[in-house]
């Protein structure tokens, strides 16, 4: 969906057009919620209009970046439990 007329931006630009705060944007990509990414190396960027059209399908909703950044807080516990997991393993292991 990429074409060469396609203009990229850094991930600083991208989270200031959506609102959002770099991290908020690298949790995102983490999760698999945000917009679609290209990654060069260890460089994340954004396409413009993919950008555009990720925010229009968003701004049905209300205040685009309020609706995007809810997160399923059941998700968020399973996650904490299972880091929580990972921790007491290594500090076994460890002893």
């Amino acid at each position: 969906m990429h074409t060469q007329e396609d203009t990229y931006l850094s991930v600083a630009r991208a989270a200031q057009i959506l609102g959002l705060k770099q991290k908020t944007l690298a949790n995102m990509r983490h999760d698999g919620r945000g917009p679609r990414f290209r990654k060069i190396g260890k460089r994340v960027t954004y396409s413009a209009a993919v950008l555009k059209s990720w925010l229009a399908e968003r701004s049905d909703f209300g205040n685009a970046a309020e609706t995007v950044v809810r997160r399923d807080p059941q998700r968020a516990a399973r996650r904490r439990r299972a880091r929580r997991a990972a921790t007491t393993q290594r500090q076994r292991r460890a002893a």
